[in-house]
């Protein structure tokens, strides 16, 4: 596995708008998703790659709603991965 880096904050700001591109397009598999492809390759080469998890939504007792963690790698029960 690759050596972990503290990441510049443009990195950051590139997972951030890829991860909101994924929920938007609802992608559920890193492998066939090019962007989901590239972004965890590119993290990889630069040894920065942490992983993604599965999420769906969920409302919350206050009223808003937000991504929470699936619990479960059954693409039938997750709407959305998410890199961290």
């Amino acid at each position: 596995m690759a050596q972990n880096k503290k990441r510049p904050q443009y990195v950051t700001e590139i997972i951030e708008k890829v991860n909101a591109d994924l929920k938007k397009r609802g992608v559920k598999d890193e492998n066939k998703d090019p962007l989901a492809n590239w972004l965890g390759k590119y993290l990889l080469d630069k040894g920065m790659y942490q992983g993604y998890n599965m999420y769906v939504t969920k409302t919350f007792y206050n009223g808003k709603t937000g991504l929470t963690l699936a619990g479960t790698a059954d693409p039938e029960k997750y709407e959305c991965i998410q890199f961290y």
